[in-house]
């Protein structure tokens, strides 16, 4: 079992660092009560926004999703309930999937929104980076997908989205780990003249700790910012068992 490094707010505080971004609060002091990005790039605000728990355990989106599925016409108990549902059922169980990036949406807006108001900032272009970090049940299509939704749906106050994702599952034998990452462009036509060496950026420093971890892996300390492995997760609604099935990694000794 190979440690995989998470990507923590220090994580990207690097990579911003590297292509010369800064702290929004090392450069300006926000009048007392106003929310503030964490970044300022030339021209463009930037907050981080970091999903490290595993949504679909929450007993409250769980109970959604039972009840949900309970009411489908579907015979969703054999194999994975998202995957084997119609396109109608994917975007129902889509909402409720969407739950927690739709809070990190909308207090990002509002991070935005204040410092926006200042007449130093009102032209300045917006970017979330949407960090997954945890919520594993969701691959990164899927990740960007809802990001992009909660972007266009929930606010008007973010222009692009940065999605970063650590795409890793391990078999018995083969594993695969790397950082998957994309730009969304949401609004108002607008580009980011930095995105690829932000891109690229994040892959050195993730490549940096995927290296420190494999030198190391007998530190206790390493092993406690590590990702856990992804598995199955079953809930069960009015006594039917439902399973969100961890992808399947081929042995490449038996091809």
């Amino acid at each position: 079992m190979f440690p995989v490094p998470r990507l923590t707010e220090a994580f990207v505080d690097e990579v911003v660092r590297r292509i010369g971004g800064r702290r929004f609060t090392n450069l300006y002091a926000p009048p007392p009560g106003m929310l503030n990005p964490d970044y300022l790039f030339r021209g463009f605000l930037a907050e981080a926004k970091i999903l490290e728990e595993e949504g679909l355990e929450k007993p409250t989106r769980q109970a959604k999703l039972a009840k949900l599925l309970e009411e489908s016409e579907q015979d969703l108990t054999q194999e994975d309930f998202y995957e084997s549902a119609t396109l109608e059922l994917k975007r129902q169980i889509e909402d409720i999937f969407l739950e927690p990036i739709q809070t990190a949406v909308k207090k990002a807006a509002k991070q935005f929104k204040g410092v926006k108001s200042q007449p130093s900032f009102e032209h300045f272009s917006t970017i979330l980076i949407a960090v997954n970090s945890g919520y594993s049940s969701l691959p990164p299509d899927l990740f960007e997908t809802l990001v992009s939704r909660s972007c266009k749906k929930d606010t008007s106050q973010i222009d692009l989205s940065v999605c970063l994702s650590v795409h890793h599952h391990q078999g018995d034998f083969d594993s695969y780990i790397f950082l998957t990452k994309k730009v969304l462009h949401i609004r108002n036509d607008a580009s980011w003249d930095m995105a690829n060496q932000f891109l690229s950026a994040a892959d050195a420093c993730f490549g940096e700790s995927m290296t420190s971890m494999m030198r190391d892996q007998l530190n206790p300390e390493l092993w406690g910012k590590h990702l856990p492995p992804i598995e199955d997760i079953m809930f069960r609604g009015d006594g039917v068992n439902y399973i969100r099935k961890a992808p399947l990694v081929p042995d490449s000794r038996l091809s």
